[in-house]
């Protein structure tokens, strides 16, 4: 049986970091995945570039868990940022809903 290279990827890398970009700004506190989806790229490569602009300084990482990038040049609140990593939880998501509907609610 012969060896079969993979498909090779005929995006260029140098295009990358344009649509890394402008996925960040529509969609600010994005995971992996979902860059990794938008780009249609491999996540090697995605996570290669990302490497790349968090030393730049283009883009900035927040949770040890499950990672959120931001643009760095976007103006964003730590409470902005926890808030989105509440949504990004499905049972947190709910709470949220719920305290938004009724902010009088209490544990009980």
């Amino acid at each position: 049986m012969r060896y079969r290279s993979p498909a090779k990827n005929t995006q260029k890398t140098s295009e990358l970091p344009g649509k890394i970009t402008a996925y960040l700004k529509e969609n600010p506190g994005a995971r992996m995945y979902n860059i990794v989806e938008a780009a249609k790229a491999s996540r090697g490569a995605i996570t290669y570039q990302l490497r790349n602009m968090i030393s730049s300084g283009e883009v900035s990482v927040f949770g040890k868990k499950q990672r959120c990038y931001y643009l760095t040049s976007t103006d964003i609140t730590k409470e902005q940022i926890q808030l989105n990593e509440f949504k990004t939880n499905e049972t947190k998501s709910v709470i949220i809903a719920e305290l938004q509907k009724n902010p009088k609610m209490t544990r009980e």
